[in-house]
């Protein structure tokens, strides 16, 4: 897993998990990118099921969506 940053810890206290702001920085950070789920695996340092459920539920809240 990768270390966290100042804003990541903010996000955390907030959301109340470590995988849900990982994956939305990540997302936001790269907004008109697409991306694979192995990517997000990849790049946040989750494991796959982790990133399928917060993409259920981060798609579910509708900021993002599967192409």
């Amino acid at each position: 897993m990768k270390s966290t940053t100042h804003a990541e810890e903010a996000i955390i206290k907030l959301f109340g998990s470590t995988s849900r702001p990982r994956i939305l920085l990540f997302l936001f950070s790269n907004p008109s990118q697409a991306f694979y789920q192995r990517e997000v695996v990849f790049e946040t340092g989750l494991c796959l099921q982790a990133v399928q459920r917060e993409l259920g539920i981060i798609e579910i809240c509708r900021l993002v969506h599967e192409e």
